[in-house]
């Protein structure tokens, strides 16, 4: 702990000290705009929800190869991950388990109907061709329905601008890593295109830990293919088609810890996202209709020999949205969605729900000073019935002073996975997990923009969770939790060079059935970034992340019965960057957890210790 609290004091000196008093003007301010919160265009500013967007040029300076990477240090965010690449990867938001996070790619829901709790796993998803990534914290089921009572993470595929071009990355390094891609992209006129090719291929490391006694490596190969086309035949008509499919293979370990090592286990998964939508725009603008239809194909094996496991499991997904530009002071969108997800393993033969919902939100735009929205939904659930949920927000915004109040509160469910109801362990007597959840918070714009600080403080009561019973063997429900705490984010300009950032989340969680904290959720955790950017297009970058204790469960042998054990916290600091040799030409470079960190996400799982990666990109 006496390296983790150097770290955190250095942190605070800096962002406490004089330096920033005497700062320069900021930059001429840019409006940003989000559309996860709203399912429309609007400025980030008049949002009254928790969100961070991270852009391209985020991604970029990071070096993220995935977006779990991307992910990290994110405030309200605690990453779970069974060993190296391409071993399950999961999010918690705010405390919420993973499964209560809902995942899309460009409005495509991507959480998988057939794992366990209805989860996404983020093993595969890699940052190649995106634009942005956008993550709404606190529930959201009156837009999104099911699966987001904890949150939202929406991953926008980059639209082609411009005039066509290719822009060529590569990258190898520890661990026996390999990784190439091209990216092609342009638009002009009425036109527009974005595809994208990778490969990515290591050696890894042992996914059940070293320090255990395992010394096989566990490799990974992932090669993904994206695309964004759009076209507009006239100005009132958008079409669009969306894809990407990933192919990748994964060596396991049977379990962590020691003995866990095995190396004929192998997975292979294939994932298949498309989305084809049109925008028809009536009455002058005034009225904006998007219809589109989603589908999502996952396959998966896990090969043991002698045993053999298959999963495939997919949703198809028909929505009409509609935004109503009724004056300059209210935008009502309303909107109707019928999906219908099946799944199947080994075990037990093809079963499906459908689930069709309705919903509303109405934004008020009182001035440009106070911005409130009122939304809700109805969900039927093809095994059951109807749920419905709502949520209010309002933003009070004091533009003279840069000052910002906002408030949440809404209302969540979540439907039992497919897994949950028919497999050997389900329970089809389940029901609908359900929550409540509320924030408050405040901003503060300081030195003419060129320094923000935010304050907010959560709530999150879950009730009717879905657990794992060890003594029936069973998926049952059971009581609640309660997750409550503080998100600290600030961010500071120190010259026109250097941008620094730190945020910092107080998560207290309890399981009302044994009054013990939540597993996996840390009381406390603390992101750093620094980036140095000079004029001549080079950058060098400092990204430090600590996450504190928390609790896992632990089987040991012979009666195998779970204890919960705590897992040590853990500092992680990378760096990262990028030296401009030419024109549209630019060396890259990255070390991982350069301070040779041994630490555990999921127990008994391994970590990467210090590793270095080179590499180049090019824009032609």
């Amino acid at each position: 702990m006496g390296k983790t609290a150097l770290i955190t004091g250095v942190l605070v000196m800096v962002l406490s000290s004089p330096a920033y008093l005497w700062a320069g003007a900021g930059e001429e301010d840019v409006q940003e705009v989000v559309v996860t919160a709203t399912r429309i265009e609007t400025p980030i500013e008049e949002v009254a929800s928790s969100i961070t967007v991270i852009t391209a040029e985020d991604i970029q300076r990071k070096g993220a190869r995935t977006v779990l990477e991307a992910l990290e240090g994110v405030p309200g965010i605690k990453i779970n991950v069974n060993g190296g690449p391409g071993q399950t990867a999961t999010v918690f938001i705010r405390g919420a388990k993973s499964g209560h996070t809902l995942v899309l790619i460009d409005g495509v829901e991507v959480n998988d109907p057939i794992s366990t709790g209805r989860i996404f796993n983020f093993a595969n998803l890699t940052t190649d061709n995106i634009e942005r990534i956008e993550v709404l914290r606190g529930p959201q089921s009156p837009l999104y329905g099911s699966d987001a009572i904890g949150g939202v993470i929406n991953i926008i595929t980059r639209r082609g601008r411009g005039k066509p071009h290719v822009v060529l990355t590569g990258e190898t390094g520890s661990f026996g890593t390999i990784r190439g891609a091209v990216e092609a992209s342009g638009g002009t006129g009425r036109s527009n295109y974005s595809l994208s090719l990778s490969h990515f291929d290591t050696d890894g490391i042992s996914a059940a830990d070293e320090r255990d006694g395992n010394t096989e490596k566990d490799g990974y190969t992932n090669t993904t293919w994206s695309g964004k086309v759009g076209i507009e035949p006239s100005d009132s008509l958008a079409l669009d088609l969306i894809f990407r499919y990933s192919d990748a293979k994964a060596d396991l370990d049977n379990f962590g810890g020691a003995f866990g090592d095995d190396p004929d286990h192998v997975s292979g998964t294939k994932e298949l996202i498309m989305r084809g939508q049109g925008t028809i725009s009536l009455a002058g603008g005034a009225w904006e209709q998007i219809v589109g239809i989603s589908y999502t194909d996952n396959s998966r094996n896990d090969i043991n020999p002698p045993n053999r496991s298959e999963f495939d499991s997919g949703l198809v997904k028909l929505d009409w949205q509609n935004n109503l530009y009724l004056s300059p002071v209210v935008t009502l969108t309303v909107g109707a969605e019928s999906g219908k997800e099946r799944g199947k393993t080994d075990t037990f033969a093809e079963k499906k729900a459908r689930t069709t919902g309705i919903y509303f939100l109405e934004q008020n735009d009182m001035g440009g000073r106070f911005i409130t929205t009122v939304g809700a939904r109805i969900d039927d659930h093809s095994d059951f019935g109807t749920q419905a949920t709502y949520r209010l927000t309002a933003a009070y915004l004091l533009h003279e002073s840069g000052t910002r109040f906002r408030a949440t509160y809404g209302t969540g469910f979540k439907a039992p996975s497919l897994y949950q109801l028919f497999s050997i362990y389900g329970d089809p007597g389940l029901q609908p997990e359900e929550s409540g959840s509320w924030d408050v918070g405040a901003d503060q714009d300081l030195m003419g923009g060129r320094a923000s600080l935010g304050l907010t403080y959560f709530d999150n009561r879950f009730d009717n969770l879905i657990d794992f019973d060890f003594g029936t063997m069973t998926y049952q429900n059971t009581l609640g939790a309660n997750t409550s705490g503080l998100e600290f984010i600030s961010r500071l300009f120190l010259t026109d060079s250097v941008e620094l950032s730190l945020n910092y989340t107080y998560t207290r969680s309890e399981d009302e059935a044994t009054g013990e904290k939540l597993l996996r959720v840390p009381r406390d955790s603390i992101g750093f970034t620094a980036d140095y950017s000079p004029s001549t297009g080079s950058h060098v970058g400092l990204d430090i992340l600590y996450v504190g204790d928390n609790a896992d469960l632990d089987f040991p042998p012979p009666t195998y019965t779970p204890v919960r054990v705590t897992l040590d916290g853990y500092t992680l600091v990378n760096l990262s960057g990028a030296f401009s040799v030419a024109h549209g030409f630019e060396i890259t470079g990255r070390v991982e957890n350069l301070l040779d960190e041994d630490y555990q996400t999921v127990l008994g799982y391994g970590t990467p210790g210090i590793s270095g990666y080179l590499g180049f990109r090019a824009d032609l």
